[in-house]
């Protein structure tokens, strides 16, 4: 058996791409992916993480003190067992259940039933549009050329656009909402989005 599957801390370019996601890569933690053969580093990333959801969770559940209270106690478990992992406490199964769980209930879905129990939205700013305009994610490309079906979505979408059909009507065919077809049109160069004013700005938060 290899020394990467058999030692649980090895050099993981995913953990440090996850952590990119939640501090930006700018952040101490690029190139940070050989340093997880430490044990201590991914204790100290872990409860950054669990730091940074907690923060995050607190600032968007509004209107929701159920959902509120289940995900804290679930970041309370995360963090507490991160504290506990050492290169004596392989606990990463404890680690990722909980991390399943705050994923499932961010989805919406619930214990009770195993199957959705809220609604989720989500939306951006016209600021943020253009950072993903800009600055796509690295794997996404890869991922649509692989999708044989979102693939046909974005042609198909792009196709109408040609043919004449407007955005809100090209919605209506598709049976999508009409900021995700405008998405759409701007990823096949079809349309552009209009820079927003520095007013409007909320630019990334680059803390470490």
């Amino acid at each position: 058996m290899s020394s990467k599957n058999s030692n649980p801390f090895h050099y993981s370019i995913a953990f440090e791409m996850a952590l990119q996601e939640f501090f930006g890569h700018e952040s101490k933690w690029y190139g940070s992916a050989g340093g997880f053969q430490n044990p201590q580093n991914v204790k100290d990333a872990l409860i950054a993480v669990t730091t940074r959801i907690r923060k995050r969770l607190n600032e968007i559940i509004t209107s929701d003190n159920r959902l509120l209270t289940v995900t804290n106690s679930i970041v309370d478990a995360l963090e507490g067992q991160s504290k506990l992992l050492s290169a004596d406490n392989n606990n990463f199964l404890e680690i990722i259940g909980l991390l399943l769980s705050l994923i499932a209930h961010l989805l919406g879905y619930d214990w009770l039933k195993g199957k959705p129990n809220r609604h989720v939205i989500y939306y951006q700013t016209a600021e943020q549009q253009w950072i993903d305009d800009v600055a796509q994610y690295p794997d996404t490309m890869n991922y649509l050329s692989r999708n044989k079906e979102s693939q046909k979505r974005y042609d198909v979408v792009s196709s109408l656009y040609d043919e004449g059909f407007r955005a809100a009507e090209i919605s209506r065919i598709m049976r999508l909402s009409e900021p995700l077809v405008r998405d759409m049109l701007a990823d096949a160069g079809k349309i552009k989005r209009k820079p927003p004013t520095l007013s409007d700005s909320e630019f990334p938060d680059k803390s470490e």
